[in-house]
């Protein structure tokens, strides 16, 4: 066949070619490689909401409202006599604000959940030496990939794994005890959990609720991240005789669990998945931001929208208006594909397999 005059495929050639011969923008070409690279049923989920144009129908919203403004500015411009006529500077505020300015701050606050929902999550699992770390993780991974063992320091690397949950992606990650030592080798795997704890999106910290976490406190580390508390071991100790919680860890969600019964297992998969989704959930019509360049043109977007009321609240002339609302809608249009440049469009049709 190659030698009759046919080639190969390039990369995204087929998708392109039906952005190129407009049949979808370039939000939903996007979300075609999206659905390539989809490893959960929810990231498939946020892809296919957005080959069915669930972004370019928040974007075509805010575009319409600024093509308006726009068509009322370039009037005042052309009859400035009429001025006052054809251009109401308080409406068209309250437009900018209603119309433009809150679902723009709206789709740019979801960029990181979004993020998240496509890309995964890192959940780290750190605390003192034999609390239980990697009994839970093979707890949650449903098999034995860590080592479990009553001694100390048995874990001396991390663990990352893989986790489907409840159809998101979780990437679980087995850490050292943090403790005092001087075993050069266990200190090696505590400054590697101290890195991981930094590059993770939550924080599983487990105690063992036999020894006394009361008396623990003054060694409580203090991490900046989103946490959740996790009390092992309950099976051993009546209900009635936990210790109480230290203050410094009250303002984190607490979950008690076993991880030799499994007991609470499934109640800090949920509590994991409710941090993740921030409570919300997931809705197919969601329109969320799937990737960062469409983000960075959000930005863009707002940034002008913001100088362009700022414009009109100070009585600047239409001119100067003008200027900032077809900067906002040269942004939009670019999110969608309308107008970009040539090795951008390559960039993004460089990263499909052959064909597509």
């Amino acid at each position: 066949v190659l030698s009759r005059g046919a080639r190969l495929a390039d990369p995204g050639e087929f998708t392109k070619r039906a952005f190129l011969n407009g049949r979808i923008d370039l939000s939903q070409a996007e979300a075609v490689i999206d659905i390539v690279n989809a490893k959960t049923l929810v990231s498939l989920e946020i892809a296919a909401a957005q080959i069915h144009g669930g972004l370019r129908k928040k974007i075509e919203t805010c575009r319409f409202a600024l093509w308006e403004l726009q068509t009322e500015l370039s009037a005042a411009i052309d009859f400035p006599e009429e001025m006052e006529t054809l251009f109401k500077a308080e409406t068209a505020a309250d437009r900018l604000k209603g119309q433009i300015l809150s679902p723009l701050q709206e789709l740019i606050k979801q960029h990181d959940q979004g993020r998240i929902l496509r890309e995964g999550i890192r959940v780290v699992v750190a605390g003192f030496p034999n609390v239980g770390k990697s009994s839970l993780m093979n707890c949650l991974l449903h098999r034995d990939r860590a080592i479990v063992s009553p001694y100390p320091g048995t874990t001396r690397d991390f663990l990352e794994e893989p986790l489907d949950l409840y159809g998101l992606q979780a990437m679980i990650v087995d850490t050292a005890g943090l403790q005092e030592t001087d075993d050069p080798v266990e200190r090696i795997g505590i400054e590697k959990t101290h890195e991981k704890i930094r590059e993770a999106d939550l924080l599983l910290f487990m105690v063992d609720v036999t020894q006394p976490i009361f008396i623990q406190k003054e060694t409580i580390p203090v991490f900046e991240k989103p946490t959740i508390l996790v009390v092992n071991k309950v099976d051993r100790v009546n209900s009635d005789r936990f210790p109480e919680i230290p203050k410094e860890w009250k303002r984190f969600p607490v979950v008690r669990i076993s991880a030799l019964t499994q007991y609470g297992v499934d109640a800090l998969k949920e509590k994991i998945f409710e941090r993740i989704t921030q409570g919300k959930g997931f809705r197919q019509e969601d329109p969320i931001v799937p990737n960062l360049r469409q983000k960075l043109l959000l930005d863009r977007a707002l940034k002008a929208t913001e100088a362009a009321l700022e414009g009109i609240s100070y009585g600047r002339s239409p001119e100067l208006v003008s200027m900032d609302v077809e900067e906002a809608l040269d942004a939009l249009n670019e999110i969608l594909g309308e107008t970009i440049r040539p090795d951008i469009l390559d960039a993004i049709f460089s990263r499909f397999c052959i064909g597509k």
